[in-house]
């Protein structure tokens, strides 16, 4: 399915109410838009919420966009941080948990061979 191009994707505390099964599937779908940003948060362990059923350490999400041809920008992160969530309180957690991917140049179609076809 063609959900169109775009240039930023956002996904704001969603992955870990999914199960770990479907983090492929989940990037999947995310890099099917092919943006050449993707802002995202996920609850870590530990942190309290109700639903949190899959809460991966950044490593493992750093990994997972890693396979779909993204690569964590801790520098960008830290610009989105400053520019958005200091001007709002109650979000320390979104500052916590706030990733910025950024397209490699050698992912074709936003996505790899291993996770073409996995959209359920």
């Amino acid at each position: 399915m063609d959900v169109g191009r775009f240039d930023c994707a956002v996904s704001i505390e969603v992955a870990e109410h999914l199960p770990a099964e479907k983090n492929g599937v989940f990037i999947a779908n995310i890099a099917r838009a092919e943006p050449k940003v993707i802002v995202f948060t996920a609850a870590p362990p530990r942190q309290m919420g109700r639903g949190h059923i899959n809460c991966c350490p950044m490593r493992e999400w750093i990994g997972d966009f890693g396979k779909a041809g993204f690569a964590a920008d801790p520098a960008e992160a830290d610009r989105v941080k400053k520019e958005t969530f200091t001007r709002i309180s109650g979000v320390d957690h979104y500052m916590r948990n706030l990733m910025v991917f950024t397209r490699l140049p050698e992912a074709r179609n936003g996505l790899n061979a291993t996770e073409k076809g996995q959209t359920s």
